[in-house]
């Protein structure tokens, strides 16, 4: 049995839902902080956070519209930078507050590095997914000379 990749890939549509799933988030975290709102912050800043977070989760692990074999090399491309990114995000925070007393160290947490992580994997996929059409743009330009 072979593995296809693509069928381990949300559908398309998800980028969609992704879109409203995010713009409901930063409505919610904009709407807790207006006073006439009345809304809980401490109910509704988490609850737009983990909605953001949501919304980043498909965008990462949704297919293209037209989905190609050099996609899915992009993706583990991606990953495995994003995790070393993270790793040394983290390395590097937790030793900037080594210094500091116990009591005022801020270390990230897994949220925070969860969010950081699709952030960085989306920007580098579509950076490399762009580089790969323009490669490929050129070299059709090139053969039709």
């Amino acid at each position: 049995m072979k593995f296809d990749p693509n069928k381990k890939l949300l559908p398309t549509y998800f980028k969609t839902i992704a879109y409203a799933i995010a713009g409901l988030s930063v409505v919610l975290g904009v709407l807790s902080y207006v006073e006439q709102v009345n809304l809980n912050k401490d109910i509704f800043i988490p609850l737009a956070k983990y909605l953001f977070l949501l919304a980043l989760i498909f965008f990462s692990f949704s297919k293209e519209k037209i989905e190609r074999k050099r996609y899915i090399e992009i993706r583990l491309k991606n990953l495995v930078s994003g995790i070393l990114f993270i790793t040394l995000f983290f390395l590097f925070d937790a030793a900037m507050e080594l210094p500091r007393s116990i009591e005022n160290r801020e270390n990230k947490t897994g949220f925070e590095l969860l969010m950081l992580f699709h952030i960085y994997y989306l920007i580098m996929f579509q950076r490399d997914k762009s580089k790969m059409l323009k490669t490929q743009k050129t070299k059709v330009m090139n053969e039709s000379h």
